[in-house]
């Protein structure tokens, strides 16, 4: 975001820079000049993103080279993807970047006016102007990736690791911009934490019972955790706990959290904080909206005491050296809290809380400290710590600079519920294993992918080629692997790759579509088809029915259904939160007032009411209009109706998405293509799109409540 916050002020800064100065030509490439204000604005945008300049004009001028021969490498790979006819970059795929920049960059100011003046300010006659000059560097960018893909692809392109001396140049050359390394230490440590005794945790748990007792006769669950919960911070919010997926929260609480229905209340669930009572607020796909109130046992004195005596016990036995079995690690598997850190390497001295800055900043020799008591009674913890190496402060050497840094561990925090967050998991069905589906896949995924992929389905068996059934059987199974590791909650997206139907039901599995099948592994939930393609989302209505059937399918309620689950998904994945639908018409000119049938006015125009949304349109305008930003989404009544407008809009790129299951799953918008097979020859922009459109809905931030 900074980059796009920097990208209108690095204009700015570089026509104050640059105002009195004529410019030049510094490089001509094929017939395009590279000027010297060129070189000007970059410098002064990689001041403007917080990169310090060379001070001194013989550090400037190797900067300016730097530059210099960027932009000339950039020019060669731009013009040279442009003589390479199998490079397409569309204009859809432009404006689609230009419209994302320039959305990200106006909210970042208050009003149209402040943001008007700034586009003046650098130097550009007005918004269009600007947003042609990012078509053009778009554009650019755009070509040069492509031509490096497709070299990398023809495996023309390999890395070339730098030699030893060309690394130590390179060191030399920035050693001055170099942070400098801060004191650091590595230690491992036992935290014993006090433990209540039996008769607390008794107390406790009948406490939380007859909670949950009068919470179920209707007491408000919000005052109860302000009134009762242990959890200070989530208490203050009522037991709010937000959104949050499995994996953020303890083993035990989401194994009930995630299996109770929107506004139960659990019964006590014990953790090693203490007893929660949960209500689930709401569900989206592989979230839940939680509260919880946490009743934790009291800890007595006498067991504080016991829990002392434990650490100086185990710390006196480490420093005599005690028996052969008595090793730390051993101790630290068998007394030390789980819920801790047991290692720490680097950690920043100043990052550590006090109590181990006090120890560690006395005492600078290696090897087994004093017992720290960390916290307050009664939520005192005992540390028993042993450092194992330390550093002082001073500049980086190479392979240290060259290291990836460790941070500290998170030793300040109170008990809490939450633990690190990851990144998106996918589970990818790469389909019928004899079609293009397993070399999309593997082509898809040569480029880094900010997520976890685990592959599900295929053909190992060493035996040749699978039969009809044999290979709609992998690719149904492939898809029942995914949809059951999205319901336990242990991916956050699933991806399919194609199928070929008749496979499927040659395999006994009988569903007009993979959208169908996983409605029905979901509990036969209601669905709807979207094909999405840069700024255009056709849901459709009705999918893989003939046109005679299609027809006499369509009703008012079914296009009702469809629009309120298209609503509710663009809401809560894409963050539209008054999404504007459009219903395209099912008659030539919608019919032209009955005269090419009443469809349109007896059917689809009540379902436009009732989903304020605009329509029917005819279908020869509604697209071009959903195109140019005028609609979020468009429903169509017909599948090949929406089909086509997708594929003519972003052929190669578009994504299918099961709106209405309780989980995201995006495939391809094509087929097996079963002649090209095994060719080496298939296009994998489709499915890289449907990665990335998942990774996406799964990483995007979850809505706020009423959203």
């Amino acid at each position: 975001m900074r980059l796009l916050v920097s990208l209108l002020a690095a204009c700015v800064l570089a026509g104050a820079a640059t105002a009195q100065t004529l410019d030049r030509i510094v490089a001509v490439v094929g017939t395009r000049p590279i000027l010297a204000s060129q070189i000007d604005e970059e410098m002064v945008q990689a001041q403007a993103q917080g990169q310090t300049l060379p001070a001194d004009s013989a550090g400037r001028m190797a900067m300016r080279r730097q530059i210099l021969d960027r932009l000339i490498e950039l020019e060669i790979l731009v013009q040279q993807a442009q003589r390479d006819t199998s490079i397409k970059v569309t204009d859809q795929e432009v404006l689609d970047q230009v419209e994302q920049t320039y959305q990200n960059v106006r909210k970042q100011f208050a009003s149209e006016s402040d943001f008007r003046d700034q586009i003046r300010q650098a130097r550009f006659g007005s918004v269009e102007e600007w947003r042609r000059w990012l078509a053009d560097e778009q554009r650019r960018q755009l070509y040069a990736q492509r031509l490096i893909e497709a070299q990398r692809q023809k495996g023309k392109l390999r890395p070339i690791p730098p030699t030893e001396a060309q690394m130590r140049e390179f060191w030399e050359q920035n050693r001055a911009q170099q942070p400098q390394r801060p004191a650091t230490v590595s230690f491992r440590q036992i935290v014993v934490r006090p433990v209540p005794d039996s008769a607390a945790r008794r107390r406790a748990l009948e406490r939380a019972e007859s909670l949950v007792v009068e919470l179920r006769k209707g007491a408000d669950f919000a005052t109860a955790a302000k009134r009762f919960s242990a959890d200070s911070a989530s208490a203050a919010q009522g037991g709010e706990l937000g959104w949050f997926r499995r994996g953020v929260m303890v083993k035990e609480f989401e194994d009930v959290a995630f299996r109770i229905r929107p506004g139960e209340i659990s019964g006590p669930v014990e953790t090693a904080f203490g007893f929660h009572i949960i209500k689930v607020e709401r569900t989206q796909p592989a979230e839940i909206l939680a509260r919880h109130v946490l009743i934790t046992p009291d800890v007595s004195a006498g067991q504080i005491a016991i829990g002392r005596h434990l650490a100086d016990s185990l710390h006196d036995l480490l420093a005599s050296g005690g028996p052969a079995h008595a090793s730390f690690d051993s101790l630290a598997k068998r007394y030390a809290d789980p819920q801790e850190p047991k290692l720490a390497e680097d950690a920043p001295l100043t990052d550590l809380p006090p109590e181990y800055q006090k120890v560690l900043s006395s005492d600078t020799t290696l090897g087994l400290k004093a017992v720290i008591t960390l916290g307050e009674p009664p939520r005192t913890k005992f540390v028993v710590l042993e450092v194992t190496a330390r550093h002082h402060a001073g500049e980086l050497a190479r392979h240290q600079a060259l290291r990836r840094p460790t941070a500290a561990p998170d030793l300040r925090r109170h008990k809490a519920l939450a633990v690190a967050p990851s990144r998106p998991r996918l589970a990818v069905a790469v389909g019928d294993p004899r079609g293009i589906g397993p070399e999309v896949v593997r082509k898809a995924l040569r480029q880094p992918l900010d997520a976890d992929v685990r592959i599900v389905g295929g053909w190992e068996d060493g035996g040749g080629a699978p039969t009809e059934l044999e290979a709609g059987r992998a690719a149904a199974q492939g898809i029942e692997a995914a949809a059951r590791l999205a319901l336990a909650g242990e991916v956050d997206a699933i991806v399919t790759g194609p199928v070929h139907k008749l496979a499927l039901h040659t395999a006994g599995y009988r569903f007009p579509g993979v959208t169908e099948f996983l409605a029905h592994l979901a509990g036969d939930v209601p669905v709807a088809m979207m094909l999405a393609t840069g700024r255009l989302r056709v849901v459709l209505v009705t999918t893989h029915l003939a046109l005679r059937d299609a027809i006499a399918t369509i009703t008012t309620e079914r296009v009702v259904q469809a629009g309120r689950i298209a609503v509710d998904a663009l809401r809560r994945w894409w963050g539209v939160e008054m999404p504007r639908l459009a219903l395209c018409a099912l008659n030539p000119h919608a019919g032209e007032g009955g005269l090419f049938g009443d469809e349109d006015e007896r059917v689809l125009r009540p379902a436009a009411t009732a989903l304020s949304a605009a329509g029917p349109l005819p279908a020869d305008t509604v697209f071009v209009r959903a195109l140019r930003g005028e609609f979020d989404a468009v429903l169509a009544p017909y599948h090949d109706v929406g089909m086509t407008a997708v594929k003519v809009s972003g052929f190669g790129t578009g994504v299918n998405v099961t709106l209405g299951l309780p989980f995201i799953r995006t495939s391809p918008d094509h087929g097996t293509a079963f002649d090209i097979a095994g060719k080496g020859i298939a296009d994998a922009g489709s499915m890289r799109a449907s990665l990335e459109l998942a990774v996406q809905l799964a990483s995007a931030p979850p809505p706020r409540p009423g959203a």
